[in-house]
């Protein structure tokens, strides 16, 4: 494993394991994470949106660590000092539930089958 898929490996552990040894030294909003699960479809009006969020996010984020990073080359950075890891990440699971034909759940749908075909916002880069 390349260290490009272990950085936001550690990152995602080290936000975890801070949050369930209690970081309280971290204002609210400095420290831990946030998951957002957000059911769109074909034809959803917000669908593109909610595909292009990591998108956005990496854009400014990218854009963020450009002016910190321009900052910081004319400047000593002290010790200590706090590196700030934000882990962003978004995946996209297509879901349909499989019609039953027991009679005693008619109407009812028998659970959740995740299938691979991704919704038409997907785009491959």
């Amino acid at each position: 494993m390349g260290s490009g898929r272990i950085r936001p490996f550690k990152a995602l552990v080290t936000t975890v394991l801070g949050r369930l040894d209690e970081q309280r030294t971290a204002p609210d909003d400095q420290a831990g994470g946030s998951t957002y699960t957000i059911d769109i479809w074909d034809g959803h009006p917000l669908a593109e949106e909610v595909c292009g969020a990591l998108g956005h996010m990496r854009g400014w984020l990218s854009d963020l660590r450009a002016r910190a990073e321009k900052f910081n080359e004319g400047n000593e950075i002290p010790d200590p000092h706090t590196r700030v890891v934000i882990y962003a990440g978004q995946c996209l699971i297509r879901e349909a539930h499989e019609p039953t034909n027991d009679p005693r759940r008619a109407g009812l749908r028998s659970g959740r089958t995740v299938l691979f075909s991704p919704p038409s916002c997907w785009r491959s880069v």
